[in-house]
């Protein structure tokens, strides 16, 4: 199967909504509990004998949740856009419009839904990835080589581990004010009201963006988009896919080194108090083999499902829930507290983690069905369609024609 198909890239679109089951396994196995907790509930939460309040052993489920799941599909969902920004370079520039100011509003408006999305969850990354649209205007003319070279850079965290040993020299790593943050946050996914969330996740916002600073993530963030503005130019995806036998080397080797790298990571037993430079190099390190090799696995994984006709209408139904990503990933946020948060069911801690991730599963599979249904109907998903009119200053038209084919609704990542 080709992956350009009438003017879409279906693998990009694809990649974006698998990329969603990943991340809502990351949320939910977690009971959506994005901010600190306090160490002992941690604790029981990925251990053995979950709600007995004793110090376990990593269970096989929390080893493949953090070798496979937690950390690693937010690159990748970074990644691809990463990509989708150099599409609408493409785009923006073809437009009779300032592309600064196209892509200066479009920030815009995705930093207003985050913010809304900030106030129901904290664990929201539209406004990161906002935010760092602003920095991305600047360097999108910069030349491959330097995009790559810097990318690479931060998405090493050298800037966070630079950051981090200072912070150990100094020895501000742990200190009471995160410790009291971690209580009320526990408050609030345990026994909070609808007003209680609403101002925790406002008051959080600011020490949020600080720590996204502090700790290198932003600048993890901004490297894996240099990256997938790299491949979008270098168009590595539709390179890859012409040598399947490669594909099937990175993928299955990918998979290898990742079980070898969380095995690692599984020996190492670090404390938060006793953390020293060798300590962050060395997990720093392997956080970021982690991440690049996940998203070379996931990435190959994809392309391959495009490979086999018995596989085409699973790829389908990821590629059109890729199209309404941002409005799949708020969805997934609603339900999620529905599910886990004293205001919906309030199953925080009441449910397993092998539970949790038979839920997700559930929930992703009513998404792809919702999602190739929605494509019948309209062009675009909900906040797809406020971000695109946003961005144009113009209503762009939501509900399809009664003839109108559904691919020819515009290139992935543009939309």
């Amino acid at each position: 199967m080709s992956l350009e198909r009438q003017g879409r890239i279906e693998v990009l679109d694809a990649l974006r909504g698998f990329a969603l089951f990943g991340i809502l396994l990351a949320h939910i196995s977690h009971w959506f509990a994005a901010g600190p907790l306090p160490p002992e509930h941690v604790l029981v939460a990925v251990g053995s004998n979950a709600g007995s309040g004793t110090l376990p052993d990593i269970t096989l489920t929390e080893f493949i949740n953090r070798g496979f799941i937690t950390g690693r599909f937010y690159p990748l969902f970074t990644s691809i856009f990463g990509v989708s920004f150099y599409l609408q370079t493409i785009s923006f520039s073809k437009n009779d419009n300032n592309a600064t100011v196209l892509f200066l509003r479009r920030a815009l408006v995705l930093l207003i839904i985050g913010f809304l999305h900030q106030l129901l969850w904290m664990g929201d990354i539209l406004m990161v990835y906002a935010l760092l649209m602003m920095p991305l205007v600047l360097i999108r003319n910069w030349h491959n080589r330097l995009l790559l070279v810097i990318g690479m850079l931060l998405v090493m965290d050298i800037p966070g581990t630079l950051i981090e040993f200072h912070q150990v020299s100094n020895g501000t790593r742990v200190n009471d004010e995160e410790n009291q943050v971690a209580f009320k946050f526990l408050h609030v996914i345990s026994a909070g009201n609808w007003k209680e969330l609403l101002h925790f996740n406002l008051f959080i916002l600011v020490g949020k963006l600080k720590f996204q600073a502090v700790t290198g993530r932003l600048f993890f963030t901004m490297g894996f988009f240099m990256l997938g503005m790299q491949a979008g130019r270098k168009k590595w995806l539709q390179k890859l896919q012409s040598n399947v036998k490669a594909v099937w080397a990175f993928t299955i080797g990918a998979f290898i080194v990742l079980i070898a790298l969380q095995y690692a990571v599984s020996q190492m037993n670090i404390a938060e108090t006793t953390y020293n430079k060798r300590e962050i190099l060395i997990g720093n390190t392997l956080e970021f083999l982690q991440s690049l090799f996940a998203v070379i696995m996931y990435s190959s994984f994809v392309i391959l499902l495009s490979e086999y006709r018995v596989f085409d209408r699973l790829f389908q139904a990821f590629s059109k829930l890729g199209r309404m990503a941002l409005t799949a990933y708020v969805m997934q946020t609603l339900i999620g507290l529905l599910l886990f948060y004293p205001i919906g069911f309030g199953l925080f801690h009441k449910t397993t983690q092998v539970q949790n991730i038979a839920i997700g599963v559930v929930i992703y599979a009513i998404q792809l069905v919702l999602a190739s249904v929605w494509f019948n109907y309209f062009n675009y998903g909900i906040l797809e369609w406020v971000l695109r009119s946003g961005t144009y200053l113009k209503l762009q038209p939501l509900v399809k024609k009664k003839k109108e084919n559904d691919t020819n609704t515009g290139k992935a990542g543009v939309e």
